[in-house]
């Protein structure tokens, strides 16, 4: 088993340098069968954020993005079911993918809301806003 950086992932998902696209597409598809690549959530968290400020990806292709790790035979997401619920939330209520890993994690270590000075995602389940 390997573990990929946010910087691979990037280059995989952006395309915006085809020699260091191929050399990631190369190592990913290079492993042998029953080995995977580890991409952890704060791989996906640093991931989502580049691609949304950077790149200006929209919420559709972050969603895209988040269904492609979690489906991809070669990658291991060990907080999958995070994943997965983040992006139902985000696209349920409203919020970035990141928003709602940060809350669903605090939730699984026993926090029972997470504040926020974001009134957007704010809204959603798991949220409260710190008001002044």
């Amino acid at each position: 088993m390997i573990g990929l950086d946010t910087n691979v992932l990037v280059r995989l998902y952006a395309a915006d340098d085809a020699a260091q696209r191929r050399r990631a597409l190369d190592l990913i598809e290079a492993l042998p069968d029953g080995e995977h690549a580890v991409v952890n959530i704060v791989v996906i968290v640093e991931l989502m954020w580049t691609l949304r400020r950077a790149y200006r990806f929209d919420a559709d292709s972050l969603a895209v993005v988040a269904r492609h790790l979690t489906e991809h035979v070669r990658l291991f997401v060990p907080e999958k079911d995070l994943l997965r619920e983040a992006v139902h939330r985000a696209r349920e209520t409203g919020g970035d993918i990141p928003d709602h890993l940060i809350a669903l994690l605090n939730r699984r270590h026993g926090a029972a809301v997470t504040y926020t000075f974001d009134a957007g995602v704010a809204k959603a389940e798991d949220f409260a806003l710190l008001r002044n």
